[in-house]
This record gives C-alpha cells, sequence and structure tokens, in this order.
C-alpha cells in the first residue's frame, strides 16, 4: 500500500482519507487530524487509547467507538 502525506501535519500514513474541511477544498488527512464529534451533543470528541472505546465525550461523559462519531 503506499504511503500518503498529510495535508494538516504532513506526517506520512497508508490511512489518510480524503475529507472536506470547513472553509477548504478537500484535503487528505491522517486519522489523528480528522476531528470527531459527539453524535449526541456535537461535542468535539477527546480520544483515550486505554480503553475499548477510544472516543470520549466530556459533555455527554459517554465513549464511542470510530463508526459511532461524526466528523464536520
Amino acid at each position: 500500500m503506499k504511503n500518503l502525506i498529510c495535508d494538516n501535519c504532513g506526517e506520512n500514513s497508508n490511512s489518510n482519507r480524503e475529507c472536506i474541511v470547513e472553509g477548504k477544498d478537500k484535503m487528505l488527512l491522517c486519522e489523528k487530524c480528522i476531528k470527531r464529534y459527539c453524535p449526541k451533543c456535537d461535542s468535539k470528541l477527546e480520544v483515550e487509547k486505554e480503553i475499548d472505546y477510544p472516543y470520549v465525550c466530556k459533555g455527554c461523559d459517554e465513549n464511542f467507538y470510530e463508526f459511532e462519531t461524526k466528523t464536520k
């Protein structure tokens, strides 16, 4: 698989994805640069690597898998 460079941080990654960033054209972003938001309250989620549900909403006090989150 070809390594791609993230348009935001410049890091090489094979998991970069094309995303629409508010106010900009499509960008190639790595997983750590894609902002994730709570599906319930729209708060920005924090990442906690040491638990089963890595995305944490401090507003709702809930944890989510990546597929449950929203991007903006």
